[in-house]
């Protein structure tokens, strides 16, 4: 199962897509929450492969997709859209590809490019990402531990959702 490959980076990305739905009441987790989490995690990502698009712009973005609705709890269990778990099982097939025994936080963005008709997709396009780009740029084995306590990313999703009580 994917969850068990992912990555440390990866799998905090997963746990602010949580996050992010719960945020605007959606009733699953998609793409584009995903992509917000790699974005707070390394916005470097997306600008390597020619795009420029900040989680602020992400987030006001959201209504194209959905309704906002009553924020959700924390403590909710939340599903994956069918097309965020056709991403992450495309995600194991490239991390299998690039020879990675993890799936890094690239593997889940040019998963997410490899569905042009996904959230993630669309705003990765429209903001000028290239997958080919994506793909020439280089694994980099996480070697520094993620702060647990008080993450910087934890300040910037505060940020995006002012009127939260994260």
């Amino acid at each position: 199962m994917w969850i068990e490959r992912l990555s440390q980076r990866a799998g905090y990305a997963v746990f602010i897509a949580r996050i992010s739905a719960g945020e605007v009441g959606s009733p699953v987790i998609d793409t584009e929450d995903l992509l917000l989490g790699i974005l707070l995690l390394d916005p470097s990502l997306v600008q390597k492969s020619g795009g420029d698009l900040s989680a602020q712009e992400l987030v006001a973005g959201f209504h194209q997709w959905r309704t906002p609705s009553k924020k959700l709890n924390t403590s909710q269990d939340l599903p994956v859209s069918d097309e965020l778990g056709r991403m992450f099982e495309r995600s194991i097939l490239l991390a299998d590809e690039m020879g990675s025994d993890k799936i890094q936080l690239l593997h889940l963005l040019l998963a997410m490019m490899m569905d042009p008709e996904s959230h993630a997709a669309i705003a990765l396009k429209r903001a000028g990402s290239d997958p080919e780009a994506m793909r020439r740029i280089p694994i980099e084995p996480e070697t520094k531990e993620l702060q647990a306590f008080d993450p910087p990313w934890y300040h910037d999703l505060r940020s995006l959702f002012p009127k939260s009580d994260l």
